[in-house]
């Protein structure tokens, strides 16, 4: 749908940069979410899931023919805007790149915290091997 927005709204530029921008924080929300399972951590919480974005669009088409002829009747631009709709993009175009930068910093924090677990855990495991090599060597001078 936004792919087809992106088309409609070519005669405007900022439209359709608006609906571009709205596309790329859908495709970075999903992406994030896919990001995190790849990386096996749990997907952070977050707006802009698809359901929401298509509730957005949905309630944006549904009553931007409804409001055309209140609010262009005379046009100052080559198509039908639909300002309902384009409020719907400009909604998305904010909260969903927000929400994937949000993401993507809960999982580079996760990844953090994990690596640092393991880096813990195997320093761990080295001072323990140390330790048991150190007894045995002593039991065998004793000896």
């Amino acid at each position: 749908m936004l792919f087809g927005l992106v088309f409609y709204y070519r005669p405007i530029p900022e439209l359709m940069l608006l609906t571009a921008g709205a596309m790329i924080g859908s495709f970075m929300v999903s992406y994030s979410t896919a990001k995190a399972e790849a990386l096996q951590i749990d997907p952070p919480k977050g707006s802009m899931r698809r359901p929401e974005r298509t509730l957005y669009l949905l309630v944006g088409a549904a009553l931007s023919p409804v409001t055309i002829p209140w609010f262009e009747r005379i046009p100052s631009f080559p198509i039908a805007v639909g300002h309902p709709m384009v409020f719907a993009l400009a909604m998305i175009a904010v909260m969903a790149n927000a929400s994937a930068i949000e993401r993507f910093a809960a999982i580079a924090k996760k990844v953090r915290i994990r690596d640092l677990e393991k880096a813990a855990n195997a320093q761990l495991i080295a001072s323990q091997a140390g330790a048991a090599s150190e007894v045995v060597s002593v039991k065998s001078e004793t000896l």
